[in-house]
């Protein structure tokens, strides 16, 4: 399978996965909004392989991934806890902005990788610090 029909397939799995999800009546936010994270990626990933599309129906692609990402990351970041989680949606951010040809809002999101990776450092160092004798 091409590159463009495996991203095609991920995107018709992801969607059937997050309906599903949506019905549940025990969904956990953080998880659904991972969920959206992923669906968003997975349309990234069409809007980048698929040569079928046309300029606007890339647009639409990239237009509903920004949207799912930007949800699933005020979702995910509600659980701190969840740090991959965390990680991964804001990685997820900086690639649908560098695809989209989007440098500004990419440049920003990379700030905020940083940002959360320096504070997870820091967060490292000091709980090792403290179980010191």
């Amino acid at each position: 399978a091409s590159p463009a029909e495996r991203a095609r397939e991920a995107e018709r799995l992801l969607r059937a996965a997050l309906a599903a999800r949506l019905n549940r009546t025990n969904a956990t936010p953080w998880k659904t909004g991972d969920w959206k994270g992923r669906l968003g990626t997975a349309l990234v990933s069409v809007a980048v392989t698929d040569p079928k599309l046309n300029a606007a129906a890339r647009e639409s692609k990239f237009t509903e991934a920004e949207a799912l990402l930007l949800e699933g990351y005020e979702a995910v970041r509600q659980r701190p806890s969840e740090r991959g989680y965390n990680r991964d949606i804001l990685e997820r951010l900086i690639r649908l902005y560098t695809a989209w040809n989007k440098p500004d809002s990419a440049a920003e999101w990379r700030m905020k990788l940083e940002h959360f990776e320096k504070t997870e450092a820091d967060g490292k160092s000091t709980a090792a610090q403290e179980a010191r004798p």
